[in-house]
């Protein structure tokens, strides 16, 4: 045994030999792929449980593949809505005008400011989108149906 060696690598390369026993590579290659391939099978079970942790706690809501989410509106309050993980389509609408704005890699951000009607739809499989607010949740800057928000733009009561 290699008595230098970390045991959690070590126990990583020789997982990796177990499942593929024929394996040959350089140092690189066994950092770039054997051990990001042991690390991806060892995270996937701990991600799932965590991430079904916080549906749990109502932390985060999970959408199924193609699903949608939002329906409404902020008077007050903006919003960045941020993808980290999979994809979706943001559907906006204000003042009549309708946009489209695909957040389709992890990274990709959008900054939403108040008065926009907003549908999240077109959920890959395994997305994961982020919703940072300016200001703590007020139900009462909500506008929840679409009517309402249509005369709220318009100023009506």
């Amino acid at each position: 045994m290699c008595l230098s060696c970390e045991p959690p690598i070590a126990d990583e390369i020789l997982g990796y030999l177990a499942v593929h026993p024929d394996a040959q590579d350089t140092l690189e290659g066994i950092v770039e792929w054997w051990l990001l391939e042991q690390k991806i099978a060892v995270q996937t079970p701990r991600v799932r449980d965590a991430l079904a942790g916080l549906v749990a706690e109502g932390l985060i809501i999970e959408r199924p593949a193609g699903g949608s989410r939002g329906g409404h509106a902020h008077k007050r309050q903006y919003e960045y809505v941020i993808c980290v993980s999979g994809g979706a389509d943001v559907r906006l609408e204000s003042r009549g005008e309708l946009t489209t704005v695909a957040l389709r890699r992890p990274g990709r951000t959008l900054y939403l400011p108040a008065g926009y009607w907003r549908d999240l739809v077109g959920f890959a499989p395994g997305t994961v989108i982020a919703m940072l607010a300016a200001e703590p949740f007020d139900e009462d800057d909500y506008i929840r149906d679409y009517d309402a928000f249509v005369r709220w733009e318009a100023g009506a009561p």
